[in-house]
């Protein structure tokens, strides 16, 4: 059985000023193009916590 790797994205990071939505687009376009990943994740929670809505991103 293969092993494949996923890349999270911190999208709660953007809420709390960390980082900003262009940092995580360059670092998922940056992902895709290593070609090491075989997909992006990102957290998603309509009750707790605080994050940019993941399907919109």
């Amino acid at each position: 059985m293969a092993h494949s790797f996923g890349l999270i994205l911190a999208n709660r990071a953007v809420v709390l000023g960390a980082i900003t939505v262009r940092d995580l687009v360059d670092l998922t376009l940056e992902g895709e193009r290593s070609g090491a990943f075989d997909a992006v994740w990102v957290g998603d929670s309509l009750l707790a916590k605080p994050r940019l809505e993941s399907v919109t991103l």
